[in-house]
């Protein structure tokens, strides 16, 4: 009962719709494969800094900032101070526990250029290198005395996932019912999440 024009154009109009359908479960999958890896990392490196704060030589979690250390001289800029203090602490000579960093080093990048005058680390250079997320951004990090600190909130940004960034204000998270921090009294470690936007409500973090 149909003529072969109906026929065709029925089968046109399901091969559409199964190549919708096809790129819409591919895009999920991909995007679940990304958060499910970023929240690996987070994760992980939870596991290490608890190591940190635990050895003895350290006592405390890393500091938002390194421009006290030693061999760290004056920075060339304050963009992405928590990770590169992430990076710093956990390669540092004398903590190599678990070398977590590690597993990520094909995400390691330096979105603002900048390095120490001296070696801080036990990998070769002075690179002060941040770990990108699976959307191309720099993990953001605070330790929990710095969270009200508005001079170490800058971070490189990407909005297409690209190399091209530019600097936007990242703040730590809060409660929206309390208002107060997350993690109070240690610190957050956190992705802007697929949108590429820090203080969304798509981030990801370690609360």
């Amino acid at each position: 009962g149909c003529t072969v024009v109906e026929v065709l154009v029925v089968l046109a109009i399901i091969g559409r719709l199964s190549t919708v359908l096809l790129r819409t479960l591919f895009k999920s999958a991909r995007e679940d494969t990304a958060e499910f890896t970023a929240k690996g990392f987070i994760k992980s490196v939870d596991a290490s800094l608890e190591i940190y704060q635990r050895d003895r030589a350290n006592g405390v979690f890393p500091p938002t900032s390194i421009e006290n250390f030693p061999n760290a001289g004056r920075l060339p800029n304050r963009t992405n101070l928590g990770a590169e203090a992430l990076y710093v602490c956990l390669s540092a000579p004398g903590f190599e526990h678990d070398r977590i960093l590690e597993k990520f080093q094909e995400q390691w990048s330096n979105t603002d250029n900048d390095s120490s005058t001296r070696k801080m680390t036990i990998y070769n250079g002075q690179d002060l290198f941040e770990v990108r997320d699976p959307w191309g951004n720099p993990y953001a990090y605070f330790n929990s005395p710095d969270y009200d600190r508005t001079d170490m909130r800058l971070y490189m940004v990407t909005n297409d996932g690209s190399d091209e960034f530019e600097a936007v204000t990242v703040t730590p998270h809060t409660n929206s019912k309390t208002k107060s921090y997350f993690n109070l009294t240690t610190y957050q470690l956190f992705s802007a999440g697929p949108d590429r936007k820090f203080n969304t409500e798509d981030d990801i973090g370690n609360w």
